[in-house]
């Protein structure tokens, strides 16, 4: 009987302590969310910077107010109007306000790319910052079903030193039919702002 009681304790004090092990450690979940933050704080706070390369700039077509929609016609060779019109409404954007040949069309990744041990994550594209006139675009959005060319990048997930206050991350630029580019880029954190100090051309086509 004695046996039986023992058997029964240590039963007991191993499930209790399967059930603490299991309980989700709450610091760990903060953390984990803090983390994620400072992931689209370095995107968002250095992606615009890249210059030429990469994100939020195009030509500016519209040198005559009157030649804007055959500049946006010319630009996207559109045989769709009505399906971009659609979207650009859909979007809350303003042509009055955006000229239409400044409105831009950008494919964002549907998961980051694995970096120094970090696995892959599913991407938020809706905690991108971005001028209004650009219209961001997942992978499986039916707008690449049009007959124009959309510029496409990837990203990595971000890397940080132990104080995070150092960041590094990888990100790939497709403009065209082998016109791209791969950056490694490297960031510190100054007076609460991502800033890059150093970029890294990792391949060309």
């Amino acid at each position: 009987m004695k046996f039986i009681s023992k058997s029964i304790f240590i039963l007991l004090v191993i499930s209790v302590l399967g059930c603490k092990k299991n309980k989700p450690n709450n610091a760990e979940i903060e953390d984990s969310i803090k983390l994620e933050n400072l992931e689209y704080a370095v995107y968002n706070q250095t992606l615009s910077y890249l210059g030429e390369d990469i994100l939020y700039n195009h030509n500016d077509y519209s040198f005559i107010e009157k030649f804007e929609l055959e500049r946006f016609n010319e630009r996207f060779e559109i045989k769709d109007k009505t399906k971009l019109f659609e979207r650009i409404k859909s979007e809350g954007i303003d042509t009055s306000k955006v000229s239409l040949s400044k409105i831009d069309f950008l494919i964002l990744p549907d998961s980051l790319d694995e970096k120094s041990g970090l696995g892959k994550k599913e991407f938020v594209v809706d905690k991108i910052n971005h001028p209004n006139g650009i219209i961001l675009v997942k992978e499986n959005d039916n707008i690449r079903k049009l007959g124009f060319f959309i510029k496409s990048i990837r990203l990595s997930r971000v890397v940080f030193n132990e104080t995070r206050t150092k960041a590094e991350f990888e990100v790939g630029i497709v403009r065209g039919l082998m016109n791209g580019k791969g950056l490694n880029v490297k960031c510190e954190l100054r007076n609460g702002t991502w800033v890059i100090v150093q970029t890294k051309t990792t391949w060309l086509s």
